[in-house]
């Protein structure tokens, strides 16, 4: 097992992500276009035990991304990230799903729900992040998307201090 730089910089993470265990954010990766590689076992999508069934495309979508970035903890720890990138990609029709109906009208935050334009700005910073983690993934560069990980995270409580009760 390769040995992390920051260990005190994964355990917060991992704390962090607790944190944001029954939030979440919107997320996605756009394909990367690079060589499909094999997903190893300790990253292949398994949906996790949830105690609530999600009322809205953004319920959904953030229990589908809460289990992929805990497994990405997983996978940064045992330094093979590879499986982070196919996760990711899973996430992907639910984020579909989330922007049909935000442009449909079919959601709106539960936190100001006329700045609109404001909660997409704040989902497409949170894609670059997740692009970044990506990219990672593909290149199995444990320590990048580490970094990836923690961008990712920062990002997501800005959302979900304007937008979330």
């Amino acid at each position: 097992m390769k040995e992390l730089k920051h260990p005190l910089t994964a355990l917060a993470l991992c704390f962090a992500l607790a944190g944001c265990r029954e939030h979440g954010h919107s997320s996605h990766s756009e394909h990367s276009g690079a060589a499909s590689q094999p997903v190893p076992s300790a990253t292949v999508s398994q949906p996790l035990p949830t105690t609530t069934a999600p009322t809205n495309p953004v319920q959904h979508e953030m229990q589908l991304l809460t289990g992929t970035l805990e497994r990405a903890v997983r996978a940064i720890g045992l330094g093979d990230v590879r499986g982070i990138a196919h996760d990711l990609h899973q996430v992907h029709g639910a984020k579909e799903a989330t922007e049909a109906a935000i442009r449909e009208g079919k959601y709106r935050p539960p936190l100001n729900p006329d700045h609109i334009d404001r909660f997409l700005a704040l989902d497409e910073v949170f894609h670059g992040h997740l692009e970044r983690l990506v990219k990672a993934s593909n290149a199995n560069d444990v320590a990048g998307a580490a970094a990836a990980f923690a961008s990712t995270m920062q990002s997501c409580q800005g959302c979900h201090t304007e937008f979330r009760k």
